[in-house]
This record gives structure tokens, C-alpha cells and sequence, in this order.
């Protein structure tokens, strides 16, 4: 423990105890912080930051996961574009070709007709 020695204004001189009162000063501080500290209601805080760090972190994951899911959708769309234009193209070909038969047939039918028409006439003759 520490004394000084001071003049105050009336010129008397006083002298300070620094060790006990900077001590108890001290031990109140840290009481009342204890109490503010170790309150339910900075333990509630406390509790709600941590919560908030974890939700934060799913967060980014569900993000993440939702990136990677996006690409997956973004490829699987890419890919049924691709079919569709493919069997767009199947079906436009497929048509084209019972069109061409169609002809064919129509022309075998009258080839064939003529044939039977100049078989009926030569037969008369």
C-alpha cells in the first residue's frame, strides 16, 4: 500500500491511501461487469450471436447447394432442349418419308392404272 502526500487548496497537506481504493474501485468494476456478463440477458445474447454464426453457415451451404443444384437443372434443361429438337427432327423426317411413300404409291397406282389401260386396250383390238 502506497501513501502521498498532497496540498490542497488551503494549503493542508492530505495524504491518499492509492492501493485500497484503486482495489475496491476495481473490485466493483469487475462485479458489476460480472453481473452484466453473467445477466440472463447477455447469456440470451450470447446465445442468439452463436445461433446467428450457425444459421449464417447454413446458409452459405444451402447456397452452395443450391449453386450446384441450379448447374445440375441448367444441364438437364440444356439436355431435354437437345431431345426435343431431336425428335422435332425425327417426326419432321419421319413425315417427309410417308410423304415421299405417299407419292410413290400414288404413282405406282397410276403406273399401274395405265398399265391396265393399255392391257384393255390392246385386249380389244
Amino acid at each position: 500500500m502506497s501513501s502521498k502526500s498532497t496540498r490542497n487548496l488551503d494549503g493542508q497537506h492530505s495524504t491518499l491511501t492509492l492501493g485500497s481504493n484503486a482495489s475496491s474501485t476495481l473490485n466493483a468494476q469487475i462485479n458489476r461487469l460480472s453481473a452484466v456478463y453473467g445477466s440472463p440477458e447477455q447469456e440470451r445474447i450470447n446465445y442468439l450471436e452463436g445461433r446467428l454464426v450457425e444459421l449464417m453457415k447454413q446458409l452459405e451451404d444451402e447456397k452452395t447447394k443450391t449453386e450446384r443444384l441450379s448447374a445440375a437443372l441448367d444441364e438437364r434443361d440444356d439436355q431435354l432442349s437437345e431431345c426435343r429438337t431431336e425428335l422435332i427432327q425425327a417426326y419432321e423426317t419421319s413425315m417427309q418419308t410417308r410423304a415421299d411413300m405417299l407419292v410413290l404409291l400414288q404413282k405406282l397406282q397410276r403406273h399401274d392404272t395405265s398399265k391396265e389401260t393399255q392391257e384393255a386396250d390392246t385386249s380389244e383390238d
